[in-house]
């Protein structure tokens, strides 16, 4: 599970239906990258919609994703 997703979801009081309609994809799907049934690891493009959306710093994504994949 893709937990600082969540986290950083939560935290700019966003649902997952009003967090994939401002990333521009389905809940469904945004569903399934928080929960890791989709893609193994996520894009430097996906990342950069979240730190978008999220307003949280590309870096700690990206160092949150890398921790994420080593859990794996």
């Amino acid at each position: 599970m893709r937990q600082y997703l969540i986290d950083a979801r939560n935290k700019k009081r966003l649902t997952q239906v009003e967090a994939a309609s401002k990333l521009f994809m389905s809940q469904n799907y945004l569903s399934n990258l928080e929960t890791g049934k989709r893609q193994k690891s996520l894009s430097v493009a996906t990342l950069k919609a979240f730190s978008k959306v999220y307003q949280i710093p590309l870096a700690d994504l990206i160092a949150s994703e890398s921790a994420y994949g080593n859990t794996r």
